[in-house]
């Protein structure tokens, strides 16, 4: 979730904690659930395309366009570089390190649930995640190229991509486009949905969340912190348990890295 939604979500516990709800029973539970609704909208899991419809097709091949360095200007960089699925699509470093080792401004965001965001990146300057996927071929510090179609013509030497390409964008006469790269990366990150345990909770699952985990205490810690006030250590294992019920399981199409195409990189 992102930080708006655990913004509103603070503001939601905080009231429903002041209140004193609480208890372990399902009819217990109801009134939280009910006004933690009012503010927050569950994620749902999406059943996957059809892997021959021409979605599942632009799917699997934003996948692999997703893992491969080979469109970066020295081999090295693809989205996954930036974007692990072991840290959970982020590298856990304070700056990202691009092509040529060179430093991002900026450390990187999850691409998980990433497309529900009205923008992209810290600044806000991407439109979509398409946007996003375009705009990174030509960045100094992401793929480095001097232009979009130097990163193409670096696929179109892979046959193939051609190939794949050509399945996925069946209409286009040059299936290998800028536009189709950030298509098909756009139709992968759509598909990493990763709802989590509260999600499930607020769905109607009473036995997601474990009852320390439900209790506004955890999320008043906020506002104290905020405040300035030292927090108890009970009241730093209460925030920890409530925050691991917003991390969901990876997607397996995320988790695992695809075989790519065979070819070697052209500068």
């Amino acid at each position: 979730m992102g930080r708006a939604v655990l913004w509103l979500m603070g503001i939601a516990f905080l009231v429903l904690g002041a209140a004193g709800l609480g208890g372990s029973g399902s009819l217990a539970q109801e009134p939280l659930r009910k006004k933690a609704l009012e503010v927050l909208v569950p994620l749902r899991s999406e059943e996957p395309p059809p892997p021959g419809s021409t979605l599942g097709q632009r799917v699997a091949l934003g996948r692999m366009l997703f893992f491969e360095p080979r469109a970066s200007v020295d081999g090295t960089v693809g989205c996954s570089r930036c974007h692990l699925p072991q840290l959970y699509g982020t590298d856990g470093l304070a700056r990202s390190i691009g092509v040529m080792g060179r430093t991002n401004p900026r450390n990187a965001p999850t691409v998980l649930n990433a497309f529900l965001q009205f923008s992209q990146h810290w600044r806000g300057d991407r439109e979509s995640v398409e946007d996003q996927a375009a705009k990174a071929l030509v960045g100094p510090p992401s793929f480095g190229n001097s232009s979009q179609e130097a990163a193409m013509a670096r696929l179109k030497a892979i046959p193939e991509y051609r190939e794949l390409f050509g399945k996925a964008f069946p209409h286009d006469k040059d299936p290998v486009s800028p536009k189709n790269w950030a298509s098909a990366i756009g139709a992968f990150e759509r598909t990493l949905v990763v709802p989590s345990r509260l999600d499930s909770w607020l769905l109607g699952d009473d036995r997601a969340l474990e009852e320390r985990e439900r209790r506004g205490e955890a999320i008043r810690v906020m506002g104290i912190t905020q405040l300035g006030q030292e927090i108890p250590q009970e009241a730093i294992e209460e925030l920890f348990q409530f925050l691991c019920s917003l991390t969901g399981p990876l997607p397996q199409g995320f988790s695992e890295a695809p075989v790519l195409p065979a070819g070697g990189f052209r500068p």
